[in-house]
């Protein structure tokens, strides 16, 4: 299947939203799969219910191209993807005055069967599902089902909060709903993957009975590496810290006026925010910032692909993950704190239950929220002191190697791939393949010790 099979390897199809990946937990199912060896893969895209519905950011807009008639297959990233398509007529309906709930009844028929299809075409013994989501986590799972093909399936969010959130809508008979097919997907599942503990408690809650793993989200070390180089003082430029993500109420972008008000008023031209990302808040998000006369002290670089964000943290001082504490944000495990640690930056965190799952005091600043009085003392205390950023930034990366790489978690997720299918997985070869990042972990070790 892909061109990595080998022999009689086993072949897995998987289901996924957005490929190439669009975001952090698209992200994470790529570099998930990436690092399966052992098993054969290929890709079924289905088209996300938000990019059909036109309710989606801008530079999302776009994607819709290959869910049109006739059904696409491409290689990307080195993996066979084929793409579900939807008669025109089906796209009409959800962007026109066809009720949502009929259109999105008719779009899981037309995708069934062409997945229905390929699924008897390629005859793989297990089926991936990459999100519990209303399209691609039902079609795959119903594909799945009527097959008896077994299934793994990845949680990387609360799906109904994210969904309801990122929405804006409200509690009430549309979210029964959302929970309702979200718990049936989570239930057809042979075996779970959680990106959290506390998020595993949550998907135990829809009656869940299979085997649930924790896997963490992690980092491409190799991608996200700092440049070794030495520093020269800093002189005539003011201390950069970096948003990066979703420009999202959920991801704590509501709060971060104030915080920028209440910093600049402190620190005024010694300090720059950088915002990097788009979202359903970007747009009143930039308004606050520019009708409060705060924009001097801001700079906003909207969406960026992932091939330049190692440039852009690495131009920053200082990375920050305001996520607010919510049912959304705090199951979660923020992609992007372990690219910043990756990266050797020192961290200011919300210390909500995902990321403390991760990481402690010893590796990122904690606070209560980002509105904490303390974030202005932080600031300070890092700005005056670049010997303290640079012990983060190494005890950051030593981290990141040691436990958070994608070499290593993938090996847990093929781990899980062989047990969904009732097999043993192969140690020995995979420990051989974590050989460098542990490698590099110990240098880090001995410079630690060394300095203490």
């Amino acid at each position: 299947m892909s061109s990595r099979l080998r022999g009689n390897a086993k072949r897995a199809l998987v289901f996924a939203e957005y490929f190439p990946a669009y975001k952090g937990s698209d992200r994470r199912l790529f570099h998930l799969i990436d690092g399966v060896q052992r098993i054969g893969l290929k890709v079924v895209v289905t088209p996300p219910l938000r990019v059909l519905t036109g309710r989606c950011e801008d530079v999302l807009k776009p994607y819709i191209e290959p869910f049109f008639p006739p059904s696409k297959t491409r290689v990307v990233h080195g993996f066979e993807c084929t793409y579900l398509s939807l008669p025109r007529f089906l796209h009409r309906c959800f962007r026109g005055r066809v009720p949502l709930q009929l259109s999105y009844l008719l779009a899981l028929m037309y995708l069934t069967v062409q997945a229905l299809r390929i699924v008897k075409r390629e005859k793989p013994d297990l089926v991936v599902l990459g999100h519990p989501s209303y399209i691609t986590g039902v079609v795959g799972a119903i594909t799945a089902k009527l097959l008896r093909i077994p299934i793994l399936l990845d949680y990387p969010d609360a799906w109904t909060p994210l969904a309801m959130e990122t929405a804006n809508l409200k509690p009430g008979r549309l979210s029964r709903l959302l929970a309702k097919i979200e718990s049936l997907v989570a239930r057809s599942a042979d075996r779970i993957v959680s990106v959290t503990d506390v998020l595993a408690s949550y998907i135990r809650k829809l009656g869940v009975t299979a085997p649930i793993v924790t896997i963490p989200n992690g980092a491409d070390v190799k991608h996200f590496s700092p440049l070794e180089v030495a520093e020269a003082p800093r002189t005539g430029h003011p201390f950069r810290i970096l948003y990066a993500g979703r420009l999202e109420s959920w991801a704590g972008v509501d709060d971060m006026v104030e915080v920028v008000k209440n910093v600049s008023d402190r620190f005024g031209d010694e300090i720059r925010f950088i915002f990097v990302g788009d979202g359903g808040a970007a747009t009143r998000f930039r308004g606050d910032i520019e009708s409060r006369g705060l924009m001097r002290y801001c700079n906003f670089a909207g969406s960026q692909p992932y091939k330049l964000m190692p440039r852009f943290i690495e131009e920053c001082d200082l990375a920050i993950l305001p996520f607010p504490n919510t049912v959304t944000a705090s199951l979660s495990s923020p992609l992007k704190l372990f690219e910043y640690l990756a990266m050797k930056k020192p961290v200011i965190a919300t210390d909500i239950a995902g990321v403390r799952e991760a990481v402690s005091s010893d590796h990122v600043i904690l606070i209560e929220d980002i509105t904490d009085p303390r974030l202005i003392d932080h600031i300070l205390d890092l700005l005056r002191s670049p010997e303290r950023c640079a012990a983060m930034g190494n005890g950051g990366r030593r981290l990141v190697l040691q436990y958070f790489s994608w070499n290593r978690l993938a090996q847990g997720f093929e781990r899980e791939m062989f047990l969904t299918l009732g097999e043993e997985y192969p140690l020995a070869q995979a420990a051989l393949e974590a050989g460098d990042e542990r490698r590099e972990a110990d240098l880090y070790d001995g410079a630690a010790t060394k300095s203490a």
